[in-house]
């Protein structure tokens, strides 16, 4: 048992890690819902229920002012919204499907270039190891000029690490506009344990 809790704390160390890392990158939003336990099993004590209120009705911590509000997303047309969600949606029922072939199909041009399919297949098996659930679109952001975006998606995933816990979180995507599609930015390569 302490073998996997450590191993859960590595899991999330290594992930947040990463994304707070990234250039811009912002603190995911991450929830965790207790099932109950089956019959004869303890239930998990790891996370708590109790789940924080939302940040819009949390009071600062003393001495520090409050977050600024979300950025404004530049105005863009139905259309472009429309293009952009439509891939969105595709493109994460083909991740949630584990169809990486697929997935790979919505990467922008300069990465499929770096990474043939295979080589996508061998070096980014991570991105379906959760098995996440597509639960839809959170937000989406554009930047100015319309041509590039950072939609927010919320997943769930019952990761294998962490027993009879589902976890719903938002994560951060980039998509960017080249010649009328819509394409997913690059990912990052991480080391192959």
């Amino acid at each position: 048992m302490i073998v996997r809790r450590l191993a859960v704390v590595l899991v999330v160390a290594v992930g947040a890690l990463i994304l707070l890392t990234r250039p811009g990158a912002q603190k995911p939003q991450v929830v965790v819902q207790n099932r109950p336990a089956g019959p004869g099993q303890q239930q998990p004590s790891l996370l708590s229920k109790e789940q924080p209120p939302p940040a819009s009705q949390a009071p600062p911590p003393a001495g520090q002012a409050q977050a600024p509000a979300k950025q404004p997303s530049f105005p863009v047309s139905d259309a472009v919204d429309q293009a952009l969600r439509s891939r969105l949606q595709e493109y994460w029922r083909a991740r949630a499907k584990s169809d990486l072939l697929t997935a790979y199909n919505f990467y922008e041009p300069a990465f499929r270039r770096q990474y043939n399919p295979q080589e996508f297949l061998l070096k980014f098996h991570r991105l379906v190891r959760f098995k996440p659930e597509f639960l839809g679109i959170d937000r989406i952001r554009f930047e100015p000029g319309g041509t590039t975006a950072t939609a927010f998606i919320r997943l769930r995933t019952r990761p294998d690490v962490v027993l009879n816990e589902e976890v719903v979180s938002v994560t951060e995507e980039h998509w960017l506009i080249e010649s009328g599609t819509w394409w997913k930015k690059a990912e990052a390569t991480l080391p192959v344990f």
